[in-house]
């Protein structure tokens, strides 16, 4: 039985790394699990297997993994979940099996076939009777993991990763305490698509699942109010306020999923009818939690006063600005920009937004995204008012933490409790 990492996620990559004696027609098996290749040590030694799956969220926390012979030697595993890793394209690994009696493992160098990426590698070694590992490929220092089986002759595994931008690459030697026979695999796993930042602005909510441990500017701007219907036979109706800006960088981990709602736009009021409240775009933390607000537009209280902009005292976040008004004549507000507070309307033009804001609506025209007010009815020609435009969420992290980041977190058994016999049909 292996134990799996905490916290799977579907869509994660899971593999596990496990030496016993399954020789290269011998592998370890489970139905739901593929298997991607095995290493053997030699006839009659130790062999190990390497085992995928993506993740669908009904992994539980262990698999039991299945053999058709009985062998001498017990198991030792690990088990990695990989996240943010592109999984509709093919780990690519080479082995160097059979590698003689010694104790320092080399590896084939590998050349995956996407390039000069953010790639993952991975350097995975067997070693029959292994002991421990006194030497690892020394670019290789993250996740530096072992395991074997509880008895003398008990299999032994290794991995390591790093991260790396190379078209090629050859892990330096592993070494182990212990001459024997064994092999190795180079492997390299393309990373996601995914890269900062991410903008959404289209109203709505979903989940952000954070790519990599890293400090996180958050930046969100709320909707535009609708602009005011006209006042029948005697006056236009009044511009919607402008959406408020908020910003604040926030602490992620690799793997934390955060909730956020981008505001929508306020409908536009009907004749003699005032517009409607553009909605607040707001972002959670991984605890539930709302650590980043901004106020939508306010549509105004009547027919003769303009919308008021977002409020940024009303907002969360240690970055704000406030959205501009409307004006009774038509002109729609601007939204609040990244480092000014919006501009408000003079007369039936829409405001012009400050950098990174949306400008406001003129009479009868929409608001501009993200967070522009709407612009108000025409009494004389009898046009309608326009909705505000939506709001917007910008989520942007370092360069530093992966432009397109792929993260590992593991699960090793350093010493599993394998008897090395067959029960029930599984090991366990």
């Amino acid at each position: 039985m292996v134990s799996l990492p905490s916290g799977i996620q579907a869509g994660d990559r899971l593999i596990i790394w496990i030496g016993g004696g399954a020789q290269e027609g011998d592998p370890f098996t489970h139905t739901d699990w593929d298997v991607l290749e095995t290493v053997n040590g030699a006839s009659g030694h130790a062999g190990a297997t390497l085992l995928e799956r993506i993740a669908d969220g009904s992994e539980g926390s262990t698999v039991t993994l299945t053999r058709d012979t009985t062998a001498g030697e017990t198991v030792g595993a690990i088990a990695l979940r990989i996240t943010g890793s592109d999984t509709a394209t093919a780990m690519e690994w080479t082995e160097v099996s059979a590698g003689g009696i010694t104790s320092t493992r080399t590896f084939a160098a590998l050349a995956p076939s996407w390039g000069s990426k953010d790639t993952l590698w991975v350097a995975l070694a067997l070693q029959d009777v292994g002991g421990t590992v006194s030497a690892w490929p020394s670019d290789y220092t993250d996740n530096r993991l072992q395991a074997r089986g509880t008895t003398s002759n008990g299999a032994g595994v290794a991995l390591a990763t790093r991260e790396y931008t190379g078209t090629t690459d050859t892990p330096g030697n592993l070494v182990w305490s212990n001459a024997n026979r064994g092999g190795t695999i180079t492997l390299a796993i393309a990373p996601g698509t995914i890269s900062s930042p991410v903008t959404i602005d289209t109203p709505g909510s979903g989940t952000f699942t954070a790519p990599a441990t890293a400090s996180y500017l958050v930046e969100t701007w709320g909707g535009g109010a609708g602009g005011g219907g006209f006042d029948t036979g005697t006056d236009d109706g009044p511009g919607g306020g402008g959406g408020a800006y908020s910003a604040e960088y926030v602490n992620l981990t690799a793997g934390d999923t955060c909730d956020w709602v981008v505001g929508a736009g306020g409908a536009a009021g009907a004749a003699d009818t005032i517009g409607s409240d553009g909605g607040d775009s707001e972002f959670e933390n991984d605890g539930g939690t709302v650590v980043v607000r901004a106020k939508g537009g306010d549509a105004g209280v009547d027919l003769v006063t303009g919308g008021v902009g977002g409020d940024a005292g009303s907002g969360i976040g240690s970055i704000k600005y406030s959205g501009g008004n409307g004006h009774p004549d038509g002109g729609g507000g601007s939204s609040a920009g990244t480092a000014a507070n919006g501009n408000s309307a003079t007369d039936y033009l829409g405001a012009t937004a400050p950098t990174d804001g949306g400008d406001g609506g003129q009479m009868t025209v929409p608001g501009f995204a993200p967070g522009g007010g709407g612009g108000g009815g025409n009494w004389f020609t009898a046009e309608n008012a326009q909705a505000g435009a939506p709001g917007k969420l910008r989520i942007t992290w370092p360069a530093s933490a992966g432009g397109q980041p792929i993260m590992a977190r593991w699960g090793a058994v350093p010493h599993m409790k394998h008897s090395g016999h067959r029960i029930g049909g599984g090991w366990r």
